[in-house]
């Protein structure tokens, strides 16, 4: 049965860098020998070798699937909170659980659910990334290599790991609460992130597998209309943890027809894989032109008008990134039109991040017209 993909809840954000690179192993793995995931590729355009590794605390073991949710949705609270302060408040166990769908007014709050939720916290406490010619740095205008945790802390109460909560606690004068390091609260805040364009009972629909294309096509078909990866490579970004080609290539088979015949994501219109002209093996995801599924819309962004004042900070925070000041009249009609100041920016960060990973094909102010005229099609908004 395909998931219900209307808006019970707003649209998922996630960070570039964790929807790219893998954070968590999905398949069973001897910790005494796999004490580490690694990922390598390199720059397109460029002789730069990128290297992305993450290790674990050994005493809790590898980032799995039900880490992946957990990270997901601690990601999706943090959103709400407008990204604040690096303290992510989860508030409970159970308010975390329930947000993901583990429970419901007929099942009770299970104890191997409880202590594994809190094992999946310590877990991402526990994750060390060094990360080689990975970030950026627009200041000094190269890649740089960081070695960072994702987060610092997190702090709670042992009755809540009892899974016993006090009346204070109940009414959250004591919320549980997680930090983020400061190299992922700065990587939120410089606004390295992107709207999923599906709510999260979608992404909860589908397996840990499905769930990693997902964020991956997510991220890459907002500026590209294919593609196209070096199989083995993308198996290792997944991570599909196999050395086998055919073996991989069955199983993104079964997990990309699945997306697109069971889970009803539309997206994605075809797949395929090519031989190189260099004898390896390509796979090639085509995006649909049409987009499937429409965000949310708050009727108020369709009546009213913005302000001088905001329309002028819209149109500065689109020359920042376009620099083309020969179409600033354009930029103004876009910042001043009843596209959703959500979607803009949203379209100014594709522009931004593009660049900063040299994925340009024309200039800045060429994609950032194509997204705003993709957008305004689809939103039946005319500029």
């Amino acid at each position: 049965m395909k998931p219900d993909n209307h808006q019970k809840t707003a649209n998922g954000r996630y960070d570039f860098n964790l929807a790219e690179f893998p954070i968590c192993v999905f398949s069973r793995v001897n910790k005494e020998k796999h004490k580490s995931l690694e990922y390598t590729d390199r720059i397109k355009g460029k002789k730069l070798k990128r290297k992305w590794t993450v290790t674990w605390d050994s005493k809790y073991g590898p980032p799995t699937a039900s880490t992946n949710n957990v990270l997901y949705e601690l990601m999706q609270i943090w959103k709400e909170d407008n990204f604040g302060s690096q303290k992510i408040v989860f508030h409970s166990a159970y308010n975390l659980l329930k947000r993901m769908g583990k429970i419901d007014k007929k099942k009770k709050q299970g104890k191997a659910q409880r202590l594994q939720l809190w094992k999946d916290i310590k877990i991402l406490r526990g994750v060390v990334i060094d990360a080689r010619n990975s970030f950026w740095d627009n200041e000094k205008k190269l890649y740089v290599h960081k070695n960072f945790n994702l987060f610092d802390e997190f702090e709670t109460y042992e009755d809540e790991l009892d899974g016993k909560m006090t009346k204070k606690q109940q009414q959250n004068l004591f919320p549980s609460w997680i930090k983020a390091s400061d190299v992922l609260y700065q990587s939120v805040k410089s606004n390295s992130l992107f709207d999923t364009r599906y709510n999260k009972e979608f992404y909860y629909s589908l397996n840990p597998i499905q769930q990693r294309i997902f964020l991956y096509l997510q991220k890459v078909f907002r500026s590209q209309k294919k593609n196209r990866r070096p199989l083995m490579e993308f198996a290792s970004q997944i991570p599909i943890l196999s050395s086998s080609e055919d073996k991989i290539k069955q199983t993104i088979r079964k997990h990309c027809d699945d997306l697109i015949d069971k889970k009803g994501y539309k997206e994605l219109k075809r797949y395929y894989f090519e031989k190189s002209k260099d004898g390896w093996t390509n796979i090639c995801f085509v995006r649909n032109g049409k987009e499937r599924f429409k965000p949310a819309i708050n009727p108020a962004h369709l009546s009213s008008c913005r302000s001088p004042e905001k329309v002028e900070e819209l149109t500065m925070k689109i020359l920042s990134v376009c620099g083309d000041k020969k179409s600033t009249n354009y930029y103004r009609k876009v910042a001043a039109s009843k596209i959703p100041e959500s979607l803009i920016i949203s379209a100014i960060e594709d522009v931004r991040q593009a660049k900063l990973e040299h994925r340009l094909r024309g200039t800045a102010g060429a994609m950032f017209t194509y997204l705003i005229k993709r957008t305004a099609k689809v939103e039946s908004v005319s500029i």
